[in-house]
C-alpha cells in the first residue's frame, strides 16, 4: 500500500487538540469509574458465595485503571509529533479503535441486551485475558513512553522491549483484553463488536506504519522486514 502524505512537524490544529482533550477526558472517566466501583468491590470481598466474582472483578478493574491511568500521564507529558497523518480516515478508525468497543459494551450491559455469563469458567477465561491484556498494555504503553499516541503520529522509533517482538504490542495487548471482555458476556452481541474491534485495529496499524515510514524511511524498513507486525514469528 502506498503511504499516504503526512505533515510535519507544526503546531497542531484543532482536530488534534480536540483529540488530545477526548482521549484525557475518555481515560480519566475510565480512571474515575473503576476506582469507584474497586471501592465498592473491595466493601464486598469477604462475603460468603461472592467472594470468588469479587476478586475477579477487583483484578479487571484494577488493571483498567492502572491502565487508563498511565495513559492520561504520558498524554499529558509526551513529545511533540514529528509528524501526523493526514485526511480524517486516519483519525477516525483511530478514535473508534481506542474507545468505541469499551463503550459499545457498557451501552448493550446497560440496557440489559448482555449481561455477564453465569458460567464460572467464561467468568474466569475472561478475567485472565483481560488482566493479561491490560498488563501487557501497560508495559508497553511504559516502555513507548513519551512517544505514545492514539492518532497515527511519529515521535520516536521504538524498536525494543515489547516492540522487538512485535510493531504493535499495544494493539495485541488491546485485543487480548477486548477479547476477555467478550468471553466474559459470551454473547453474539460481544462477540460480533469484537471482530469489528479487531479490523479497527489492523487498519489503525496501517494507518500508522504508514506515518512512520514516511518519518523513519530505511530503519523503520529494516524494522518492518525483521519483526511481525502482531503475533510473534506469525503474523
Amino acid at each position: 500500500m502506498k503511504p499516504r502524505r503526512s505533515r510535519g512537524p507544526s503546531a497542531s490544529p484543532w482536530p488534534d487538540r480536540l483529540a488530545r482533550a477526548l482521549a484525557v477526558g475518555v481515560f480519566g472517566a475510565f480512571v474515575v469509574s473503576d476506582l469507584g466501583q474497586i471501592r465498592w468491590l473491595w466493601a464486598r470481598r469477604l462475603i460468603p458465595g461472592l467472594s470468588a466474582v469479587v476478586w475477579q472483578r477487583l483484578a479487571t478493574k484494577a488493571s483498567a485503571a492502572a491502565f487508563a491511568l498511565l495513559v492520561v500521564a504520558l498524554f499529558l507529558a509526551r513529545r511533540p509529533a514529528a509528524r501526523r497523518a493526514e485526511g480524517l480516515a486516519p483519525r477516525a478508525v483511530a478514535l473508534a479503535g481506542a474507545f468505541a468497543y469499551p463503550l459499545w459494551l457498557q451501552l448493550l450491559e446497560r440496557f440489559k441486551i448482555i449481561a455477564p455469563s453465569h458460567d464460572p469458567r467464561a467468568a474466569l477465561a475472561g478475567t485472565a485475558l483481560v488482566v493479561a491484556g491490560y498488563v501487557l498494555a501497560f508495559a508497553s504503553l511504559a516502555w513507548l513512553g513519551r512517544s505514545f499516541s492514539i492518532q497515527p503520529e511519529a515521535r520516536k522509533l521504538v524498536t525494543t522491549g515489547p516492540y522487538a517482538l512485535v510493531r504493535h504490542p499495544l494493539y495485541l495487548a488491546e485485543t487480548l483484553a477486548a477479547t476477555g471482555m467478550a468471553v466474559h458476556f459470551c454473547a453474539r452481541q460481544a462477540f460480533a463488536a469484537l471482530a469489528v474491534q479487531i479490523a479497527l485495529q489492523v487498519l489503525r496499524a496501517q494507518y500508522e506504519e504508514q506515518v512512520l515510514a514516511a518519518a523513519f524511511g530505511a530503519r523503520f524498513e529494516a524494522y518492518r522486514r525483521r519483526t511481525k507486525q502482531f503475533v510473534p514469528w506469525i503474523y
